[in-house]
């Protein structure tokens, strides 16, 4: 919890050092996708990353000081009511000229993923550790970015060929 709270005062100890905000760069806005706050809901199946579970929540995604990424803050409970968390951070690599993500979570994980944007659709993939040790590749889609309600869907691959949907939600824009 230590950690949430110093994350959430960094706006006020950055801000005032990225005073001066560039324009955004299309590359930039695309990340408009995730923000605002949006209550979510969803089913996992039983899969190699764990037990079949369903979860309610809210995500709650805003500007990082000087506009440059989107920070957003999850918040689930499962079905049995058990608290998680997860922060994301999103950002466009103008080096790498590519969308980046990275997630850590309340259970002590960390992740790095590439999105990639559609018309109206967003990929995002990144690499995890399974139970059982194994390295697998997931794939999540959301769809459409648009709009007051959106769907996500996740799949799994052990060998990067074929995949396994294992987790469906449904997000509903609050503001």
């Amino acid at each position: 919890m230590r950690f949430l709270r110093t994350l959430a005062t960094l706006p006020i100890l950055v801000a005032p050092l990225l005073a001066q905000t560039a324009p955004r760069t299309s590359e930039v806005q695309r990340l408009e996708a995730f923000l605002g706050t949006w209550t979510t809901e969803g089913k996992v199946e039983a899969s190699p990353m764990g037990p079949a579970r369903t979860w309610t929540g809210t995500l709650k995604g805003d500007w990082a000081p000087g506009g440059f990424a989107v920070i957003r803050f999850d918040e689930e409970k499962d079905g049995s009511g058990a608290a998680q968390g997860a922060i994301f951070l999103f950002h466009f690599d103008a080096k790498a000229k590519a969308h980046r993500a990275f997630m850590v979570g309340s259970d002590g994980t960390s992740d790095l993923g590439k999105l990639s944007f559609g018309a109206d659709s967003m990929t995002w993939e990144w690499e995890v550790s399974a139970l059982e040790g194994k390295r697998l590749t997931l794939r999540g889609t959301l769809k459409p970015l648009s709009g007051a309600v959106r769907e996500y869907e996740e799949a799994y691959s052990e060998d990067g060929k074929t995949w396994k949907i294992y987790c469906h939600a449904m997000d509903t824009r609050k503001n």
